[in-house]
C-alpha cells in the first residue's frame, strides 16, 4: 500500500507538497527526508550511475520518479505493488508539473501556491487504485479489496473509490441496451433502470431493487439481503460506504438526463436485518 507521497524540488531540497494515504501515520520530518532524497539524486548524478529508483529499510520500500525539474517519491509497505504505484507516481508528476511548470520557473519560495495539490494527489491515487485493483478484475475481487482497506481508508475516499467503479460499470452498458431504454420515450424509464441496477448488484451480492416514493419524489430502493460490505460487523457508527458510492456512481452514470443522491437507511452492522439503499431522483429532463 502506499502510504505517502512527497513531491521535491530537484537541484534543492525543497518540499513542495507532501500527502499520506492511510490512517497509519508515519512520523517524519518532511525536510531531513527531503533532505536525503536530493542528496542521494545529486550523488548519483555527480557518479553518473545513473538515477536511483527505489531502495529499502527494514520497515518501508522507497520509489523515485523523476520528471523534469521534480521528484516524487513514494512510501510503500509491499514490494508486489510497484507497478500500480509507478504507474500512480508518474501520473502525478506529470499532472503537478502541467499546473506548476510557471510557478516553479518563477519560484519564490512560497509553497502556498501548491498547497491544494494534495487534493489532486488523492484524486489521481484513489482513481488509479479503483482501476488497478477492481475494475481491472471485476466483480472477482471486489469484496476482498475492499475489506483489505476499509479500515486503512477513510469513508468519503471508500464512496470515491465506489463512485469510479460505478461510474466504470455505467459505461460498459451497451449501446443496443441505451437505445432500448430510450426508445420508450418516458420521462424516466423505470423499469429498464431497475433491471440494469438488479443485474449490476447481483453480480456481488442478492438483491432486491424496487421503486419507491420518498417525501414526494421518486426513488429506487436496493435491499441487499447479504451485504458483502459489513457482514460480520456489529458497529452503529459502521456503513457500507463502497456501496453507497457504487450505486451513485452508477446510477448517475447512465447518461439520461437525471441526477440521484444515495444514502444507507438500514444496514446490518447496526443491528437490521439487510442493508437498505435509497437513491433518490433530484432531476428530470
Amino acid at each position: 500500500m502506499l502510504l505517502e507521497v512527497f513531491i521535491i524540488q530537484k537541484g534543492t531540497s525543497f518540499l513542495l507538497a507532501r500527502k499520506a494515504f492511510t490512517k497509519k501515520e508515519i512520523r517524519m520530518d518532511g525536510s531531513l527526508f527531503s533532505g536525503m532524497i536530493s542528496a542521494i539524486s545529486l550523488f548519483t548524478n555527480e557518479l553518473k550511475i545513473g538515477e536511483i529508483q527505489f531502495f529499502e529499510t527494514n520497515d518501508y520500500r522507497i520509489l523515485i520518479h523523476s520528471w523534469k525539474k521534480i521528484l516524487i517519491v513514494g512510501i510503500v509497505e509491499e514490494k508486489d505493488e510497484d507497478e500500480f504505484i509507478i504507474s500512480t507516481l508518474k501520473k502525478i508528476a506529470q499532472e503537478f508539473w502541467k499546473q506548476f511548470q510557471y510557478s516553479l520557473e518563477n519560484w519564490n519560495g512560497d509553497t502556498a501556491v501548491f498547497e491544494n495539490f494534495p487534493i489532486t494527489i488523492d484524486e489521481i491515487f484513489y482513481s488509479e487504485f479503483a482501476q488497478f485493483y477492481i475494475e481491472r478484475n471485476y466483480p472477482n475481487n471486489v469484496i476482498s479489496v475492499i475489506h483489505s482497506v476499509q479500515y486503512k481508508f477513510e469513508p468519503h475516499i471508500l464512496r470515491f473509490i465506489g463512485i469510479r467503479i460505478g461510474e466504470a460499470r455505467s459505461n460498459t452498458i451497451s449501446q443496443k441496451q441505451m437505445k432500448k431504454i430510450i426508445s420508450f420515450g418516458q420521462d424516466f424509464p423505470e423499469k429498464q433502470i431497475l433491471k440494469l441496477v438488479e443485474k449490476e448488484i447481483n453480480h456481488f451480492s442478492i438483491s432486491e431493487v424496487e421503486s419507491k416514493e420518498v417525501a414526494g419524489k421518486k426513488s429506487i430502493q436496493i435491499t441487499l439481503k447479504i451485504c458483502p460490505i459489513c457482514r460480520g460487523i456489529h458497529d452503529n457508527s459502521f456503513s457500507c460506504d463502497f456501496i453507497i458510492g457504487f450505486i451513485h456512481g452508477y446510477l448517475n452514470g447512465i447518461k439520461l438526463g437525471f441526477s440521484f443522491n444515495v444514502f444507507e437507511s438500514e444496514c446490518h452492522a447496526h443491528g437490521d436485518q439487510y442493508c437498505v439503499f435509497s437513491a433518490i431522483l433530484q432531476q428530470e429532463k
